[in-house]
């Protein structure tokens, strides 16, 4: 972002970015008076007091480059998420002010096949989900724009904190209320297994958690379909053998992500369960081979050594989750709420969406700096290696 820009500079942006009619812009440009607003920063900083652009709409009217306020028919509002695939934004409809998430796939893999392939598999798997405890999937889009085809998702904007923000604010949750967001949790997987659906990457961030305690599962971008050919295929040319999250992964599911079922998820939930109540994973190791060496032959520490205040049944129902081997463990994600429920209890919660927002976006900035340096590394790489001749 540039700071020294002058006041005509963020009221020409704001003409040609359509985010206000002419009318409102001459309003606002008789307003905003040079003598106390000297700099297009300044300006800014009023119209988002005002609430007449966003933070995030406001670093893009101030920056040089050519940005995107609009996908389509949406107006960008904020940066609510960012991932592997790409960016989550609050959005408007143009004409209804409809408020929407877009989950946008990233320039940096728009070109990259084998990501675009699992972006839209992933959205059509969400279009085949509707339950109270999955975030809903609305539309799959794509659009062109001055770098090529841009693709996105239109999903339920929903305010909320994941279990793992919600964690690192506040610690391990009380017995009652973990209960509560994982039977919650397994009502919504087991509308997924009814599908023929596994998730593969059931963890702590990808459970939303909304201000009067409802649970959204989040995310489907390692999710399978029983005998998915395409999604075998994709494996055959992409290389994409182990997915999942090493603090959370199933041992099968570490071994080999495709010769699993639905008890991938219940050893993933029960991982997730078992941070709630004691506020660290089952298997908190360093490295990653560490982690899935200790999902594959490690046991985990009992959580009533960990939190003594955990009734003894429900420390049996997480540790029967992590069973290893998928046969002995809970029968199936329905099985596992009705054990829990007459020990889950639901609690609304208290947050401050605004600075989880900004943590976001802080997150977001350091992710997209990471890749930015590991393009820049990998193309002075290759241009430092000799050519070959086939």
């Amino acid at each position: 972002m540039d700071y020294d820009l002058p006041l005509d500079y963020l009221f020409a942006r704001l003409k040609k970015s359509g985010l206000l009619t002419p009318d409102r812009i001459s309003e606002l440009r008789q307003k905003v008076q040079p003598d106390k607003f000297p700099d297009a920063k300044a300006a800014a900083a009023l119209l988002i007091r005002q609430k007449v652009i966003s933070r995030l709409q406001a670093e893009l009217l101030l920056s040089r480059n050519p940005e995107r306020f609009f996908i389509d028919d949406y107006r960008l509002i904020e940066i609510v998420g960012s991932g592997g695939m790409g960016r989550v934004y609050v959005a408007t409809e143009r004409d209804s002010r409809w408020k929407v998430a877009l989950k946008v796939l990233s320039d940096h893999h728009r070109h990259d096949m084998g990501i675009v392939a699992r972006f839209q598999i992933e959205a059509q798997i969400g279009l085949k989900l509707n339950h109270p405890n999955i975030l809903r999937t609305r539309d799959i889009c794509s659009t062109e724009d001055h770098t090529g085809k841009l693709h996105y998702v239109v999903m339920d904007f929903v305010r909320g904190v994941t279990l793992s923000e919600w964690l690192e604010m506040n610690g391990p949750m009380d017995s009652e209320h973990a209960c509560d967001v994982v039977m919650q949790t397994a009502l919504g997987l087991h509308h997924m297994h009814q599908q023929q659906m596994v998730h593969r990457d059931v963890k702590p961030s990808n459970l939303l958690i909304t201000d009067r305690g409802q649970v959204k599962i989040l995310d489907f971008g390692l999710a399978h379909f029983d005998d998915d050919d395409e999604e075998f295929s994709m494996a055959m040319i992409f290389g994409q053998d182990c997915m999942g999250t090493p603090d959370y992964i199933s041992p099968e599911q570490a071994n080999d992500s495709y010769k699993i079922d639905h008890t991938a998820d219940i050893y993933s939930l029960g991982c997730a369960f078992y941070q709630a109540l004691t506020g660290t994973p089952p298997f908190p190791f360093e490295t990653t081979a560490q982690k899935l060496d200790g999902h594959r032959r490690l046991t985990p520490r009992r959580v009533r050594e960990l939190n003594p205040d955990i009734p003894p049944r429900v420390e049996s129902i997480v540790h029967k989750m992590l069973a290893k081997r998928p046969e002995h463990r809970i029968a199936s994600a329905m099985q596992v709420a009705r054990l829990l429920e007459p020990y889950a209890q639901r609690r609304a919660i208290k947050f401050d969406f605004s600075a989880i927002l900004r943590e976001r976006v802080k997150n977001d900035r350091k992710r997209s700096t990471y890749i930015k340096r590991q393009s820049t590394i990998a193309a002075v790489k290759d241009d430092h290696e000799p050519n070959s001749l086939v």
